[in-house]
């Protein structure tokens, strides 16, 4: 057994850690940021999230931007839809609104 794939995998491009993580709910991005704040506490945590479907987004949309005001910038991708749900009534600069709204 190898491991779960994506989960906390780090990776050293010249002088930054990137580190990659599959966290899809809140709680999971909740602990990657802090995983990441313990482990590199003198680093700047630059979070980069590609929700994953939009009634996942709907659901979730103030817990995303709580969770992701733990990084000390934030990029959001595009949403990745389903094979069920290809578009959908929200996007992600909804939830950088969010993260707006929250102070950060």
């Amino acid at each position: 057994y190898q491991g779960v794939k994506r989960r906390f995998s780090e990776k050293q491009i010249a002088d930054i850690t990137v580190i990659d993580d599959y966290a899809h709910h809140p709680t999971e991005i909740d602990a990657t940021l802090d995983a990441a704040r313990q482990k590199y506490p003198n680093k700047q945590i630059i979070a980069i999230f590609q929700p994953h479907t939009y009634s996942r987004v709907i659901a979730y949309k103030d817990e995303f931007a709580k969770s992701l005001e733990a990084a000390d910038k934030v990029f959001l991708a595009d949403i990745f839809g389903s094979a069920r749900e290809k578009a959908g009534s929200v996007t992600s600069a909804e939830i950088g609104a969010e993260i707006s709204k929250f102070g950060g």
